[in-house]
């Protein structure tokens, strides 16, 4: 059990102001499947894409990426073959805000997580709105626990349904949404900080989350993860 992570640099030919950043970021990525047979038809497939991105680093203290700087993104899958083309479609590929340099891959080995924390913000959707703290933080763990659950089967096949949520403990890490802007919307985001059991099924549905996202929209940088290990 292991996860794939290319590292790719962009040259941002505008300003770009953070919260437009996610959905800057989706498009390119998009333009670049929508080049390959296969990525096109991962693209445009409904379900989970099993991938995540992260943002740009690094962080500019204004929230505003700055035309002609370059910038490093990742991107996680536990898929090989879609890191690889993915590497191949990425490198020289420009549209109207980035144009596509070098890349690197690395692999993530399987490995023992005590905490998961948010990156990039996450997203989940209630009754076709987004789920903000007076909903309660006992449905967003539910949600993150069920999320981990069918994304470790559609990537990995059969997996007994749990005995308990694979989280311990969940806070969150800010005070009030975070506002995202995407298709003309606004997605109102949090970023849970969260503590794992440390039984096999909840190590095993924590690092899926680290490997391919948590909660919904991965494909536009949100639910790009960090862990921490032994307690």
């Amino acid at each position: 059990m292991h996860f794939h992570e290319l590292t790719f640099d962009v040259k941002i030919s505008k300003d770009i102001q953070l919260d437009y950043a996610y959905d800057a970021i989706s498009r390119f990525i998009a333009k670049g499947m929508l080049s390959d047979v296969d990525l096109k038809q991962l693209h445009t497939a409904t379900g989970y894409k099993n991938y995540v991105l992260s943002l740009f680093q690094p962080i500019e203290k204004e929230k505003v990426y700055l035309k002609g700087k370059i910038y490093s993104v990742k991107m996680r899958s536990f898929d090989a073959k879609l890191i690889l083309k993915m590497k191949k479609v990425l490198y020289g590929l420009e549209d109207e805000n980035f144009i596509g340099l070098s890349s690197v891959m690395a692999l993530s080995q399987y490995r023992f997580i005590s905490k998961l924390k948010c990156i990039t913000p996450v997203h989940s959707t209630m009754e076709n709105r987004s789920w903000v703290p007076e909903d309660g933080l006992p449905i967003l763990m539910d949600r993150i626990h069920s999320n981990a659950v069918k994304k470790y089967r559609s990537i990995f096949g059969y997996l007994e349904e749990p005995a308990q949520n694979f989280i311990e403990t969940i806070e969150l890490g800010n005070r009030k949404p975070i506002k995202i802007r995407y298709k003309n919307n606004s997605l109102l985001c949090s970023k849970p900080i969260i503590t794992v059991h440390s039984d096999e099924v909840s190590q095993k549905l924590a690092y899926t989350l680290l490997g391919a996202g948590m909660l919904e929209k991965n494909s536009i940088a949100l639910g790009f993860i960090s862990a921490e290990g032994a307690r």
